[in-house]
């Protein structure tokens, strides 16, 4: 008799435990910029699950010559990244494109409301070895104040502080080559 009062009183408390669920949120965007007469689209969606912390989906990006309207890269990629130490994720999709690569950066927010924000520039891997880190910034900084189109990020014409800036704002990044 005493198993099934102590069965009862354990499915009594189960249903006063509160349920553990992950948390996952899925977040469809298409956004397009236009960068050195190319207009670049970025669309998808992902699922960003903060239980887990993780990002994952896939991610479609487009290139198309704003002169002659062709397209010249498309491809879909399929992402799947942990959360970095301030519960989001951040990311750098490289786009091969003649004559420079181009980079897309995301940065994926894990909070209570997830967000995905992206910008487009000249890859801030500038030593092409899969991550944005101090070589990288080293070599921009080397070049501050010239011309050199290859420190250039944002294609202004110099390099200076805004360079700097996009290299500092990609820091520890993963590397996707698209």
């Amino acid at each position: 008799m005493k198993a099934p009062i102590l069965v009862l009183a354990l499915i009594a408390l189960a249903g006063l435990a509160p349920a553990v669920q992950a948390t996952s949120q899925t977040t469809t965007f298409n956004k397009s910029f236009t960068f050195n007469n190319l207009t670049v689209t970025v669309s998808g969606t992902i699922a960003v699950d903060t239980t887990a912390k993780t990002v994952s989906g896939s991610i479609t990006i487009t290139v198309v010559n704003s002169t002659s309207g062709k397209t010249i890269f498309t491809n879909t990629i399929p992402i799947n990244i942990s959360f970095n130490a301030n519960n989001g994720a951040l990311f750098v999709l490289e786009v091969p494109t003649f004559p420079t690569m181009l980079a897309i950066s995301s940065n994926v927010a894990g909070g209570s409301t997830a967000s995905t924000t992206f910008s487009v520039s000249k890859t801030p891997d500038v030593n092409h070895d899969g991550v944005i880190n101090i070589m990288d910034l080293a070599a921009i900084a080397l070049n501050y104040g010239t011309p050199n189109p290859s420190a250039d990020l944002n294609s202004d014409g110099i390099v200076n502080i805004q360079d700097l800036t996009i290299v500092a704002l990609d820091f520890g990044a993963p590397v996707i080559f698209a």
